[in-house]
């Protein structure tokens, strides 16, 4: 999923936007948002292509449109990652102590399938302190509140805000 082997004509400002957000202003969760089919998926994962040097510990694509069940996003997190359950520890648990201090992006595609996991992804970026979360979403307030928002239009793509 994450590769650049076909152009992206009309979004060279929508890509400079999204790496000057998540490298030069540090925001920690960037939601795009916009109707289906509109490239949100495309954007996200050119965009992922184009910051991966900056995440050393690097970068994972979610991809949320068969999960049908906010209680399993942790699952699938883990399993973009290359995380096995074990014992009795929460997913949530080993999660944070596996992504702990690592920089690491994380583009969760299809989000609007799992808007109960807000609070998961909430929880994650609080306790670990140097990732990052690219997300795509039908719904522009689909992740976690935050301190800080901008909002811009790509084109076709519909609005999109950085959250920290």
């Amino acid at each position: 999923m994450l590769s650049a082997s076909t152009p992206l004509f009309g979004r060279d400002e929508a890509l400079a936007d999204i790496e000057r957000l998540l490298t030069q202003e540090r925001v920690r969760l960037l939601t795009m948002s916009g109707a289906g089919g509109t490239g949100k998926t495309r954007l996200a994962g050119a965009a992922a292509v184009r910051v991966a040097a900056e995440f050393p510990d690097g970068v994972s694509f979610v991809d949320l449109s068969a999960v049908e069940e906010a209680t399993l996003v942790p699952a699938s997190v883990a399993q973009a990652i290359g995380v096995q359950e074990s014992g009795s520890e929460p997913l949530q648990a080993i999660l944070s102590e596996v992504l702990g201090d690592r920089a690491i992006l994380l583009v969760l595609d299809n989000f609007e399938r799992v808007l109960g996991a807000v609070q998961f992804i909430a929880d994650l970026l609080g306790r670990c302190p140097r990732l990052v979360m690219l997300v795509t979403s039908r719904q522009s307030r689909a992740a976690a509140p935050a301190r800080r928002a901008r909002a811009a239009r790509p084109p076709a793509t519909g609005a999109w805000s950085g959250r920290d």
